[in-house]
């Protein structure tokens, strides 16, 4: 590795610090919430005015900047084939609560920037389009042009990527800023799914709800049940992350978890799972309200699906997960949805199969669901063991590629790899609030000079992968 041309990269895009900061900011601003019931536009009017800020924003810098029907954009410094590709996303999850900061204004607090997306996936995004424009300035020498792509629906159902591959060229190679260092060749398969009860509950459940995306752990759930002697009893068994407020002859509970993202539920506290628990273990419904509960409850008491029947591991990519994100009540019904990561030795409809059979023998049946199937670079492909030696060298660290739990676009685009970022991060600081920071949840945060850290280890990447292919 050259490891004077990677200082004078580092070197570049810290003098531009400044700068990259204030365009990660000007994207984060627009509340980029994929949709897909706001006509004209594909993934809705957010996301379409995200994607002509970002766009405009090239063209700033001198970019060639393209339009793909609205369904996404590129950047490139020459149009001209063949190229590697980036692809960033510049949709969010929607911003949850729990902030102690505005969510769409982007601040800068010692070192660190926080709002929804500085992290997944503005940030980065906006990096790589400095990386493409330092190479250019620095003068390297590159058999492919680089074209970075500007997605907007990553979040929600990834249809952004599956128009382009399906309208226009793939490049020979995609890397993709939205998985962490060193490489990731595999992605696992992901199934959401609504099970909703097949008989309704009684008048003494009001309302219930919780959950704000599929791939999001809940930090907070809510119901109303009727206010009856036997529930007054029972709210004096209340668990402390449960509340209990009285108005007439209704009881609103509140349960408070903390958010996460859903591949590593592991990392939060799932609201629903402390409310229907809660609701179970003290006896706050009728019996036969209780039983219809009690499924739901028991499928998220752990996040390996066991409740299913689907608990399943592999040597490349560990465990399946297993956690319901989102509740409500309909028609006197209870909807769970689920969002599954399952092992890339796995076969999703045998899931899919397995989970139908363990509702109905629950009282339960399927209502919408997905299964976006596994990603799998072929692991002896050099490329991977060379990007791998570019981080740890810069690194100073002996990390292996891996398999990870997470949804990118390498899963809709053929010869796609996940390449960063992270790896630089300082601990957290001592003012952040645990379950505070990261990707999906309160006050997402991204250090700012380990990002342009990981840019300079994107940008050599990129540079020993144009190599190769």
């Amino acid at each position: 590795m050259d490891k004077e041309l990677h200082n004078r990269i580092l070197e570049w895009l810290r003098a531009h610090r400044d700068d990259i900061v204030r365009d990660i900011a000007r994207l984060v601003k627009i509340r980029s919430v994929a949709t897909y019931d706001e006509p004209p536009y594909p993934m809705g009017n957010g996301c379409k005015q995200v994607l002509e800020e970002a766009l405009a924003l090239g063209r700033e810098h001198g970019f060639i900047a393209r339009n793909y029907e609205d369904y996404c954009g590129s950047l490139c410094l020459k149009d001209e084939e063949p190229f590697i590709g980036f692809w960033g996303h510049l949709d969010v999850v929607p911003e949850g609560i729990n902030w102690e900061n505005e969510p769409f204004e982007a601040v800068e607090r010692d070192g660190f920037l926080i709002g929804r997306g500085v992290g997944d996936n503005k940030g980065p995004t906006v990096g790589t389009m400095y990386v493409i424009k330092c190479l250019k300035e620095l003068g390297v020498p590159l058999k492919h042009n680089l074209k970075l792509f500007l997605g907007v629906d990553e979040e929600h159902g990834m249809k952004d990527a599956t128009y382009y591959a399906d309208h226009y060229p793939s490049p020979d190679l995609t890397l993709i800023a939205d998985s962490g260092f060193p490489v990731s060749y595999g992605e696992k398969g992901i199934i959401g799914i609504d099970l909703w009860s097949v008989n309704a509950l009684s008048d003494a459940m009001r309302s219930l709800s919780g959950g704000v995306a599929s791939n999001v752990i809940p930090p907070e759930a809510s119901c109303v049940i009727k206010r009856t002697p036997e529930a007054e009893v029972a709210m004096k068994n209340l668990p402390q992350n449960v509340e209990a407020t009285v108005e007439g002859d209704n009881i609103t509970l509140t349960a408070h978890g903390v958010a996460a993202h859903s591949a590593a539920p592991e990392k939060g506290v799932n609201a629903i799972w402390l409310l229907m628990r809660a609701l179970t273990d003290i006896h706050a419904l009728p019996p036969e309200d209780e039983a219809i509960i009690a499924f739901p409850a028991h499928i998220n008491d752990t996040w390996d699906g066991e409740a299913l029947g689907i608990k399943t591991s592999d040597e490349l990519s560990g465990d399946l997960t297993c956690a319901g994100t989102m509740t409500e009540l309909k028609d006197g019904k209870v909807k769970l949805h689920l969002n599954i990561r399952y092992c890339v030795t796995a076969n999703g409809e045998e899931l899919l199969d397995t989970i139908l059979s363990a509702a109905k023998a629950n009282g339960f049946e399927a209502g919408h669901y997905h299964n976006s199937k596994q990603a799998y670079f072929p692991r002896e492909n050099p490329i991977i063991d060379a990007l791998t030696k570019v981080y740890n060298d810069i690194a100073g660290k002996d990390e292996k590629p891996f398999v990870m739990s997470g949804g990118t676009y390498a899963r809709k685009l053929p010869r796609a790899l996940g390449f960063g970022p992270g790896g630089f991060e300082p601990a957290a600081p001592e003012w952040r609030k645990p379950g505070h920071g990261g990707g999906h949840g309160p006050d997402e945060a991204i250090h700012i000079d380990g990002l342009l850290q990981a840019m300079a280890v994107l940008a050599m990447g990129v540079m020993e992968a144009d190599g190769m292919v």
